[in-house]
């Protein structure tokens, strides 16, 4: 079956785009446009987590085995547990306190997925899943 590798690249643009909020409220404090790519990203990255994307209505689902595996291929669950966490976090403090010291640490995350998911496009065929390794070793 081939690779939808448009997945790919959905991926990274959506990646791209929490980054772009994230600058323009760290520099501009446009906390407007950062609200909405939150609420935009923090549904499809919970439902990724329990596997249940197809059932998510955000515009930005993650519902592609390709985008799930580049999730799985960055992020641990814990680690996208904490990335939900602190964009939950940053939501509710609505650009006060310390949201652009919690912003600024959410850049590198999603810069990681944003090159993940293109190399994937670049070279679908050349990663891994995570585990897969482990099982094919023997005892």
């Amino acid at each position: 079956m081939p690779t939808d590798r448009s997945q790919f690249l959905s991926l990274a643009v959506l990646s791209q785009s929490v980054i772009e909020a994230l600058i323009a409220f760290i520099e501009d404090d446009d906390w407007s446009e950062l609200a909405t790519t939150l609420q935009d990203v923090i549904i499809p990255l919970e439902a990724s987590r329990r596997l249940s994307g197809a059932t998510c209505t955000s515009r930005h689902a993650l519902t592609s085995y390709e985008q799930l595996r580049t999730v799985a291929e960055v992020w641990t669950s814990q680690d996208r547990q904490a990335v939900i966490r602190s964009l939950k976090a940053l939501l509710r403090q609505g650009g006060r306190g310390q949201s652009k010291e919690e912003a600024r640490k959410l850049i590198e995350p999603f810069q990681k997925l944003s090159t993940q998911a293109l190399w994937n496009f670049d070279q679908p065929g050349s990663t891994v899943p995570r585990g897969v390794m482990d099982l094919c070793r023997v005892p």
